[in-house]
């Protein structure tokens, strides 16, 4: 398996220190040989779009049985007509519901919204976001070998203002830590909906990922008291 937690690396081999990158990479036959050309670790990407970018619903067919209800869209490039139904996914948006009024969609960032026919509603609040590409055995083998940043980084469970996370220092500028978005004094709040106010919780959210293989990470964080969002796609 190939994904899991970025961040859940750092937090093993500062708090878990049993076990060396090396052997737990060699223990869980996570990867593959790395490819010969140069892969950028750490990618920032823009913010995602919304899906009224891409396609305008024109309707829906509402049915008592859900799973035949049918939205349809039409792609604002091409002018193609599509289908879809309850559960399925149209670009990088999850089809959750759909009802005469209009569509409710997930996004890969795990917020959601109505479509209808008149535009794009958010049914939440949500933080501010960054969104980020990391390949993970790229990343490991930076971090591996930046002995300063390993040496300097520290991870520390605090209370704050109500807030508990995992207060982060030590990061070396430009250093592979830096370039996922993390600054020093930052506080990770959550890591996918979990809360990090126990110092069990990082390992078990590292196993879960694991297990589930998941290639989406979501990592809220506290800076300067306010709340943002960061998201990994893993690769």
């Amino acid at each position: 398996m190939k994904n899991f937690l970025v961040f859940l690396v750092l937090f093993q081999m500062i708090l878990y220190c049993k076990e060396n990158i090396s052997e737990i990479i060699l223990k869980r036959n996570i990867f593959k040989p790395i490819e010969k050309q140069k892969i950028e670790p750490v990618r920032k990407i823009p913010e995602i779009e919304n899906i009224d970018k891409y396609y305008s619903l024109l309707g829906t067919v509402e049915f008592d049985e859900k799973d035949k209800s049918i939205a349809i869209f039409e792609d604002l490039k091409s002018k193609e007509i599509i289908f879809v139904k309850n559960g399925e996914q149209i670009k990088n948006f999850k089809i959750i519901d759909i009802k005469k009024e209009g569509v409710f969609i997930k996004t890969i960032t795990e917020e959601d919204f109505l479509f209808t026919t008149s535009g794009l509603r958010k049914i939440e609040f949500s933080y501010p976001k960054k969104f980020f590409v990391v390949n993970l055995k790229e990343f490991i083998e930076e971090l591996k070998n930046d002995k300063e940043q390993l040496n300097s980084l520290k991870v520390t469970l605090v209370n704050k203002n109500a807030f508990s996370g995992y207060k982060i220092n030590g990061i070396k500028e430009g250093s592979i830590i830096e370039k996922t978005g993390l600054l020093n004094n930052d506080i990770i709040l959550k890591i996918n909906g979990i809360k990090m106010d126990k110092s069990e919780n990082p390992f078990k959210i590292y196993e879960d990922i694991l297990k589930n293989g998941k290639n989406k990470v979501s990592v809220e964080i506290l800076r300067e008291n306010r709340v943002f969002n960061n998201f990994y796609f893993l690769e």
